[in-house]
């Protein structure tokens, strides 16, 4: 998915591993505006820059209140009151034999575990929301 981003605070670096650290920043696409972590590529620090268009992966320190919906729902991914965690609703794309699952929302894909389901096992197809904290996005340096 490509993003802009908005602003970035080189000030704010967020560790994330080890070998890898990010920035505080605020980013928008077709589907939303708002702040997450912005994780260059290995090298790639000039990319964060305000202005710029980067394609992204996504990443999240975890996720709670997810829920498999009765019927049909709107991609959605809107801001909750701390910055960088959001309220999701779309469909599951992949079924990674059961213990990971890819969601699409828009052209963003999130992935989640089977920890992050709370143990239950949606369906390809199945439109299922979730809360998502620590929003993370990995440039992919293309």
């Amino acid at each position: 998915m490509k993003i802009k981003i908005e602003k970035i605070d080189r000030s704010d670096v967020v560790v994330l591993s080890d070998r890898c650290r990010g920035y505080r920043g605020e980013f928008s696409c077709p589907m939303v505006r708002g702040w997450a972590i912005l994780v260059p590529y290995s090298g790639g620090e000039e990319a964060l820059a305000a202005g710029n268009h980067i394609s992204v992966e996504t990443g999240q320190q975890s996720i709670s209140e997810f829920r498999i919906l009765e019927s049909s729902g709107t991609p959605t991914v809107s801001p909750l009151p701390s910055p960088g965690d959001y309220s999701v609703v779309g469909q599951v794309e992949l079924d990674g034999g059961g213990q990971v699952f890819d969601v699409d929302v828009g052209g963003l894909l999130f992935t989640l575990d089977i920890e992050d389901t709370g143990g239950k096992v949606p369906r390809i197809g199945t439109w299922v929301s979730f809360h998502l904290h620590g929003l993370s996005l990995w440039d992919e340096n293309t």
